[in-house]
């Protein structure tokens, strides 16, 4: 700070140099001086939007995550945010102290000293963006749960959730719906993958104990079934594989008192048998796939090709039309490399076919698809029907 400062006086002057009338100028005047210890380097810029705003007022916390290879994203609780840098040709100035005109009364001093602790040019700017829950899937394939007496040989690494949260970017809340889509399971602690091979025995033992106990599809009591497959699978993993193939009831004429029943889930049934399927095969004639998958799932149940969003591609171009097995969960994160997987997959999608693999990374999965396809896409219309092709 210079010897001398500014006085009401020179404020006045300075006012007049300006063409401004003091009298509609708040009563009292703020001098800026820079500060001797300016401190440009350790601070921090960050632009957030309201909704941040409130959860920092609230006293929530933010987090930063990210190894060193990675871009770092901040989360919220439940939000994942990108961080850009980015710069003004302005020069911002950081103040400890400033009144605004609300905080302005008359018995203010006419002029007051404000220092600047800080100039700066560049700022982070906060995006909104879907969590990279790619990383989630890998960490887990390490490690896959496959019962008790093969606990020996799966020598990979194990996260709790507190592990993945150190290593996966994504905020609390996105890491268990993660772990809910990716059908996870808490083993002593840690988070495991089921072995696809033992979900499905599990799977099968689950049908034939409602088959042999005639109980039905909408009714399935879960401490009977546990009890009955005691010997097979721990009790935790068969009501969690329960758990994965149905909705809960909250009240069974058919149940004991004070018995859980689940209702088995048509889509979440026939989308596991056509998944094992089409891990066996990669690939099927669809007519000879479909007779083939209604056989194979539960009497009562009506399989669906809606039911395999997602996890199959179908190309009726050829005769017959064949199916494979295209699982959104193995694509990019990167939407330009996520496009360009898919048009070299298929040449030609409908809007219903490349939907389920763009929403996973549009936030808006509304407007976001459109969007998207506006821009990596182009349109032609064959027997009035929309086909997006690549715009390359």
């Amino acid at each position: 700070m210079g010897d001398v400062q500014r006085t009401r006086e020179d404020v006045d002057v300075t006012l007049q140099y300006a063409k401004l009338d003091p009298s509609d100028m708040c009563p009292a005047a703020q001098c800026l001086y820079l500060s001797p210890n300016l401190d440009n380097d350790s601070l921090k810029l960050i632009e957030v939007d309201n909704s941040v705003l409130d959860r920092l007022l609230a006293g929530q916390s933010l987090v930063i995550r990210g190894s060193k290879t990675d871009t770092a994203v901040l989360c919220t609780k439940d939000e994942t945010f990108e961080v850009k840098g980015a710069e003004t040709s302005n020069t911002l100035l950081l103040l400890p102290e400033c009144s605004f005109t609300a905080d302005c009364l008359r018995n203010d001093p006419p002029a007051v000293i404000r220092q600047v602790c800080a100039l700066k040019h560049e700022y982070f700017e906060l995006r909104r963006m879907k969590p990279r829950l790619r990383h989630l899937k890998e960490c887990l394939e390490d490690c896959p749960y496959s019962g008790e007496r093969y606990e020996p040989e799966h020598t990979g690494l194990k996260y709790t959730f507190e592990d993945l949260l150190e290593t996966v970017q994504a905020s609390e809340a996105e890491l268990r719906d993660g772990l809910r889509e990716l059908k996870a399971c808490a083993i002593n602690a840690y988070w495991r993958l089921l072995d696809f091979d033992y979900m499905s025995s599990i799977v099968s033992s689950i049908l034939s104990a409602k088959d042999e106990l005639s109980w039905s599809s909408d009714s399935i009591p879960c401490s009977q079934l546990v009890c009955l497959l005691d010997e097979l699978y721990p009790r935790k993993i068969v009501q969690h594989v329960l758990e994965c193939m149905s909705h809960p009831l909250k009240s069974s004429a058919h149940a004991k008192e004070n018995e859980s029943c689940y209702k088995l889930s048509e889509a979440a049934v026939c989308r596991f048998f056509g998944e094992m399927m089409l891990r066996t095969a990669n690939k099927y004639h669809l007519r000879e796939f479909e007779e083939a998958w209604q056989l194979a799932v539960p009497d009562d149940m009506k399989t669906n090709l809606k039911h395999l969003e997602g996890l199959a591609l179908i190309d009726r171009t050829g005769d017959p039309p064949i199916i494979s097995f295209f699982p959104v969960h193995e694509l990019p994160e990167d939407i330009d490399e996520r496009f360009h997987m898919l048009f070299k997959a298929k040449e030609k999608w409908t809007l219903e076919e490349i939907t389920p693999y763009i929403e996973a990374v549009c936030v808006d999965s509304k407007s976001g698809v459109g969007s998207l396809l506006t821009r990596y896409s182009r349109v032609s219309t064959q027997k009035g029907t929309k086909l997006y092709s690549s715009r390359k």
